[in-house]
């Protein structure tokens, strides 16, 4: 895909944060790094701080804001239920954007887009207008 598209990479296993980093390294496009491990989210940060990061997390935070810089992230991928117009506003205030996951109904779809979400994952993708 080279640079035409960005690169989503969802980290899932433990100590791989280095050979990530290297392969992304080789990557001429844009790319960012998520995932529900913070910690792990928290190293890349120290390894490479220009790597764009995000947390994953299934409820609601009290202070999204201090959780992303607690981990040097920027991006907010929150599950899509717990997602609303303060959540939306602090994370664009902080500079990063919030991914929705995995929102599969049409409604949610498009109460997501209204608030102002910049993306949204869903496993069927004929849901979403291009």
């Amino acid at each position: 895909m080279g640079d035409r598209v960005e690169l989503f990479v969802e980290i899932k296993g433990a100590g791989i944060e280095r050979q990530v980093a290297t392969v992304l390294a080789g990557h001429r496009g844009p790319s960012a790094i998520h995932s529900f491990d913070h910690a792990t989210i928290g190293r890349l940060s120290e390894l490479d701080p220009h790597l764009r990061l995000g947390l994953l997390f299934e409820a609601r935070v009290p202070d999204v804001a201090a959780l992303l810089t607690a981990y040097g992230a920027l991006d907010a991928w929150p599950h899509y239920a717990v997602i609303d117009g303060p959540l939306v506003g602090a994370v664009h205030r902080a500079g990063g954007r919030v991914i929705a996951w995995t929102a599969n109904e049409p409604r949610e779809i498009a109460r997501l887009a209204a608030l102002g979400v910049d993306g949204v994952c869903t496993d069927d993708v004929s849901l979403v207008a291009l």
